[in-house]
């Protein structure tokens, strides 16, 4: 459901007034949060910051150490580089290790149960790994599933490494993920996770929606 004017004014204020009132170095994790939680929600986000903090007569020393940790968010996600590969059988220790450790996951091939193997998710040509150096920085497991006639993408599992999270390596294996299902024209991909993770608002931040108020599953439409 999308805020009201009155949400939004509220959710804008408290976050000018906190960010004032908190430690200089916790500043950065702050932005960081609000702007997962409310970044798609909030239409021209960051000049809606600016004007709350106008509004709210904040120090103009505050806003300026804003302003410079929003460039800098900007221009991190802006600069990083990777490589964005099909899976391959042959990454299949680093994916294993990658998920396990950020997720402590085992990749299962199906909706949610059956356990699967690399091999099997590159076979499928739905999967991708981002690369930085020689090294496996995220993977995203996907497959093509059939429902009632119609194709859809099932992400099964999505990982990027601690590290590097935050510089844009998600969104670029996810932008992949979208150019593949628009080629072979499908247009639903659709993911599982729970309100609770950050993830949740990373994914409505790209346009997943919930299918219904019950479910953990996110749906996205892929316009052709």
């Amino acid at each position: 459901m999308a805020l009201s004017n009155l949400q939004k004014n509220l959710a804008l204020v408290s976050f000018a007034r906190a960010f004032a009132a908190c430690d200089e170095e916790k500043r950065r994790d702050y932005y960081h949060e609000f702007k997962l939680a409310f970044g798609s929600e909030i239409k021209d986000f960051d000049n809606e910051i600016h004007d709350v903090f106008i509004k709210e007569n904040i120090p103009e020393k505050i806003v300026f150490d804003w302003q410079h940790i929003k460039d800098d968010e900007r221009n991190n996600e802006d600069n990083f580089t990777c490589e964005i590969l099909c899976l391959n059988p042959s990454y299949e220790n680093e994916v294993e290790k990658l998920l396990w450790k950020e997720l402590r996951l085992i990749p299962c091939f199906g909706r949610i149960e059956d356990v699967g193997t690399v091999k099997d998710f590159a076979e499928e040509g739905f999967s991708f790994i981002a690369k930085k150096d020689d090294e496996v920085i995220g993977v995203i497991l996907a497959q093509k599933v059939m429902e009632y006639g119609f194709y859809y993408i099932f992400v099964n599992a999505f990982a990027v490494k601690n590290s590097a999270q935050g510089k844009g390596v998600g969104k670029k294996l996810m932008n992949n993920l979208f150019s593949i299902a628009k080629e072979n024209h499908i247009m639903r991909i659709d993911l599982g996770t729970e309100k609770r993770f950050k993830a949740y608002d990373i994914y409505r931040k790209w346009g997943f929606k919930e299918q219904d108020p019950e479910t953990v599953f996110l749906s996205k439409r892929v316009n052709r």
